[in-house]
């Protein structure tokens, strides 16, 4: 799919009632009278395309900050609608608060169940066209709105504090782990080594255990007998 076939389209393609069959039109008279009711109810959720969807999906243009509202509209009149989001950690009055926001700004997807054409997206508030290449609106594959649908999921674009945190503690601990394995591999039981600082300057002695925090155990010999003592990682080289 090339980039230029990212450019909104000013319009729809213009058709009449008669293109469409009679049961098509009844859904969008019916949700049409609804629409009163479905405002004054909870509002329907975003639907997410997962591994049993069928329908053919394209990408609409909003105009900005609108891709919400005109998910909305198109979901009241039966489209299956797609706006991937990213959670962002924002300060507000002082305050830092958790939003959502587009991870695509004014795009769109909406999705056609078998039978269903453009024509019920007409004068939808706030929608620009459709994405075409060459004058044909763009499809987009499953594998690509799957795909979108999991590095949501999985928390790629979660960009909030908590999950920033987490990232960091997670990064710290892996690369703990990995030192821990390096450090391990060289400092068997066993291995004799040579005090390199501190009050036990040059003494030689065997190691016995890694312990938490950048540290040894060793065996030295001290006053004639050996002894046990934990001591800095850094005060130790193999010998």
């Amino acid at each position: 799919m090339s980039s230029s076939a990212f450019a909104p389209a000013s319009s729809l393609r213009s058709l009449s009632p008669k293109d469409f069959p009679a049961e098509q039109l009844s859904r969008w008279i019916g949700a049409s009278e609804r629409k009163a009711q479905t405002e004054a109810t909870v509002e329907p959720e975003d639907v997410r395309p997962g591994d049993g969807d069928t329908a053919q999906w394209f990408v609409a243009v909003s105009d900005p900050r609108r891709e919400t509202s005109v998910a909305r509209t198109l979901r009241r009149r039966a489209y299956r609608t797609y706006v991937p989001t990213m959670r962002v950690s924002r300060t507000v009055h002082r305050k830092r608060i958790t939003a959502g926001s587009p991870v695509f700004p004014r795009y769109v997807f909406v999705g056609l169940d078998a039978g269903q054409t453009f024509y019920g997206m007409r004068d939808t508030p706030g929608l620009g066209g459709l994405v075409k290449n060459h004058g044909a609106p763009v499809l987009v594959t499953h594998e690509m709105i799957q795909g979108i649908r999991v590095m949501e999921g999985n928390g790629t674009w979660d960009f909030t504090d908590e999950a920033d945190r987490a990232r960091a503690e997670a990064a710290a601990a892996k690369t703990e782990a990995e030192e821990r394995a390096k450090r391990e591999a060289v400092y068997v039981a066993g291995r004799e080594v040579v005090i390199t600082d501190g009050p036990f300057l040059n003494f030689t002695g065997t190691v016995i255990e890694l312990l938490p925090g950048d540290r040894i155990s060793v065996w030295i010999s001290l006053f004639g007998r050996a002894s046990m003592a934990p001591l800095p990682l850094a005060s130790v080289r193999p010998r």
